[in-house]
């Protein structure tokens, strides 16, 4: 079955076919159609450019025809899990749930190196704490 195109909508057509299979192109059309939506040669590249982005032109339409819309946008179907950033929280996320954990690095123990007198000095420091909080 052959539906009659305007010029505009033959524009936009020949846009699809060109990077797709004529059924698909012409399912588009008539998608865009029905839902009382213009399909023009920009239209079309836009489309294209977006479901290009997506990786696949046929999957990306069968998405956008599953959920009713009129475009589509691949950043719409993408996870956002790993992409998420709170702009209001100046930390770091330390979940798993957003990204991979940072490995931390163990500390190293005391090392018998440290100079005798530097020793010394040190737990003299310490016993005048304990004394004054005595």
């Amino acid at each position: 079955m052959t539906i009659k195109l305007s010029e505009k909508e033959q524009a936009g057509y020949d846009v699809l076919r060109a990077e797709m299979s004529d059924e698909l192109a012409m399912e588009i059309v008539e998608y865009r159609r029905e839902r009382k939506a213009k399909i023009t040669a920009r239209i079309a590249r836009t489309l294209l450019k977006e479901y290009k982005a997506f990786g696949d032109i046929e999957k990306a339409f069968t998405i956008q025809t599953a959920r009713n819309w009129i475009s589509f946008e691949c950043e719409w179907v993408r996870s956002k899990a790993r992409t998420f950033h709170d702009t209001n929280n100046p930390m770091p996320a330390q979940s798993a749930n957003y990204g991979r954990p940072e490995p931390i690095k163990p500390q190293e123990p005391a090392s018998a190196k440290i100079d005798p007198e530097r020793r010394r000095q040190i737990a003299e420091l310490a016993r005048q704490a304990v004394r004054t909080v005595q």
